[in-house]
């Protein structure tokens, strides 16, 4: 028995690290194995700093599934970087709000990233959870709200898209005096 507990505190750093969710299906079983080891004292959380969210599949709603997600996140404390690649057509709505306001992260999270704009936040949904969370570093220039205050000294590197003149950026409206590197992507 003292052999596995040694292996156990060895791996969890390794194997935990870095998820991937690959399947709406995975989340049940990822949140169930969770709380059950909050329950027996485990420090699996701990250990998850990234997360790539590439759901392909929408066996169930949508809204139960982020639901589901929402729970996750907020037993993840040292999240550090939260990706979205999500394909099924079937997520087509933006993101719920009750996700970007379930991230508990205590200063930890510098990145969080859509490599495609399928459940993308709305502007003020995304709004607020930037003025939540200026340790932000790393930052797609998406839809924020008109005169918000948001503060985000913090970001070092900044992808910025065309976006339609109704809208205004978070490069256009905020000061971003740590911005190291500025990448321009066109369609």
């Amino acid at each position: 028995m003292r052999v596995c507990k040694t292996w156990y505190a060895l791996a969890c750093p390794f194997l935990y690290e870095y998820i991937i969710l690959g399947r709406s299906r995975v989340l049940v079983p990822l949140h169930d194995g969770l709380s059950r080891a909050a329950l027996e004292n485990r420090e699996v959380d701990w250990w998850i700093e990234r997360l790539y969210v590439q759901m392909g599949d929408a066996t169930e709603s949508p809204r139960a599934v982020f639901d589901t997600f929402a729970d996750i996140l907020t037993c993840l404390p040292n999240l550090c970087i939260l990706t979205f690649s999500i394909t099924e057509r079937g997520f087509g709505s933006p993101l719920p709000n009750v996700v970007l306001e379930s991230i508990t992260t205590s200063g930890s999270l510098k990145c969080v990233q859509w490599y495609n704009p399928i459940a993308m936040p709305r502007g003020h949904h995304w709004t607020a959870f930037l003025q939540r969370h200026p340790e932000i570093e790393f930052l797609r220039d998406q839809l924020i709200m008109l005169n918000a205050q948001v503060k985000l000294d913090a970001v070092k590197i900044l992808y910025r898209y065309p976006l339609r003149t109704r809208y205004r950026g978070v490069s256009s409206m905020v000061n971003l005096p740590a911005v190291r590197s500025m990448f321009y992507i066109w369609a």
